[in-house]
């Protein structure tokens, strides 16, 4: 109701002009134009379309005296049906020409993708140069293909971030490849690196981060017997895996039962991962940021976070943290930054993981390069990481959790796939 309210709201201000009324000159079509810019902003404000979830990149031209044509492209096409009907009442006719994705029959039904590479790099931008890293596949995670072009592939990762990867990185796949990957018995990596030795080949192992998944094959007292998603068959030895069946059952077990020994748990792990790589836009072993570490400490325990601090720091009830950060339990997360000042929001600087006793873990960018990870306490503030905003302790035994997934539940993951919905 408040999305028709508010496009009614604008476009009925628009039509009570005499210049709208008009329907002819230029500036009868400029405030018409204006009006459409203004309902396709707003439209994406009240869906709460992110650009770093969805694509959304709709514009508009005057076609005629009175019509109104629509271009573009986005993958909310629910959005922008409720868009279009919405501008029904503007007094000009609207034609929607906007692409929406994925166009199945143009990717031949290859809608979905697995990664073929230990780590599979996703970028911002369709061009590689000058583009940032935004988040990470590794080995066998599905990934939903929005568009195929001569440089990449536009795709949306479990997190459900958007960027452009290497299409010669990832194995194209279809609902019913996806699904024959998602049934088959799989095992996953457990170790820092796991090596793998591939098959009929002279060539050094492949060097897994922790996470990899590959389907298995037949299974001896010392190795696993696998095959990788381009279909290269390989060897691991089976103390550096486990079915990924049984992680699941395991960690979600876990988190029902004894969920503030779940949290402990993970800033537990989140405390052995010490020697990594500074890697922005990273989480895994190869190496990670801030945001990436806390990622990579609840990925181990099967939970998939958002990729972006903003959208962590949303995911449950602000929490002050009691005096100098007592209250805060091990496992819950701090942001710092600049509070909110009027209209406008906080800004987020830092993230870190609390320890309890008022201190908590954070990563620092060595000189060298590394991932530093150092305690920190609420009672020795420091200006650089900037003010404490809040904190909050993700419900970990809530199932309900609209936006926290594990790989025991993400669409991405079942049989048959689908897509989700996570705009934070």
């Amino acid at each position: 109701m408040q999305r028709r309210q508010w496009i009614g709201s604008v476009l009925a201000a628009l039509a009570a002009s005499r210049s709208w009324a008009s329907g002819t000159s230029d500036d009868a079509q400029a405030r018409i134009l204006d009006g459409v810019r203004r309902a396709v902003l707003e439209t994406a404000a009240l869906e709460g379309l992110d650009s770093r979830t969805c694509v959304w990149t709709i514009e508009s031209r005057m076609i005629g005296p009175n019509a109104v044509e629509l271009f573009g492209e986005t993958s909310e096409a629910s959005a922008l049906a409720r868009l279009v009907a919405g501008l029904g009442g503007i007094g000009a006719a609207v034609r929607s020409r906007v692409d929406i994705l994925p166009d199945r029959a143009d990717l031949r039904e290859q809608v979905w993708a697995l990664a073929a590479r230990p780590v599979v790099s996703v970028r911002s931008t369709e061009a590689k140069e000058g583009a940032r890293q935004v988040d990470e596949l590794i080995l066998g995670m599905p990934a939903r293909v929005l568009k195929r072009t001569a440089a990449g592939v536009l795709l949306q990762t479990p997190s459900a971030r958007v960027g452009w990867a290497d299409a010669e990185a990832l194995r194209a796949a279809t609902d019913t490849t996806l699904l024959a990957w998602n049934r088959h018995e799989k095992i996953a990596s457990t170790g820092k690196s796991t090596a793998v030795r591939l098959e009929g080949t002279d060539a050094a192992a492949l060097e897994l981060p922790a996470g990899a998944v590959m389907e298995v094959v037949e299974s001896s007292a010392e190795d696993w017997f696998v095959r990788l998603p381009d279909g290269r068959r390989a060897r691991v030895r089976r103390a550096d895996a486990e079915l990924l069946e049984a992680r699941e059952i395991r960690e979600e077990d876990r988190r029902r039962s004894h969920p503030e020994q779940f949290l402990a748990d993970i800033a537990k792990t989140a405390r052995s991962l010490a020697g990594r790589p500074y890697r922005s836009g990273g989480w895994t072993d190869q190496g990670f940021d801030e945001v990436g570490f806390v990622r990579a400490a609840f990925f181990r325990h099967d939970l998939i976070l958002p990729s972006e601090m903003d959208q962590l720091a949303r995911m449950g009830r602000p929490l002050s943290g009691g005096r100098r950060g007592r209250d805060l339990k091990a496992g819950d997360l701090v942001f710092f930054g600049t509070p909110a000042r009027g209209e406008r929001g906080p800004e987020f600087s830092s993230l870190g993981m609390a320890l309890g006793r008022g201190e908590f873990l954070e990563v620092v960018r060595t000189r060298e390069g590394e991932a530093a990870l150092r305690r920190g306490s609420f009672a020795k503030p420091r200006r650089s990481r900037g003010a404490f905003l809040w904190a909050v302790r993700i419900e970990v035994a809530d199932m309900r959790h609209p936006y926290l997934y594990s790989t025991r539940t993400h669409g991405f993951y079942q049989a048959p796939p689908a897509e989700m919905r996570a705009h934070l």
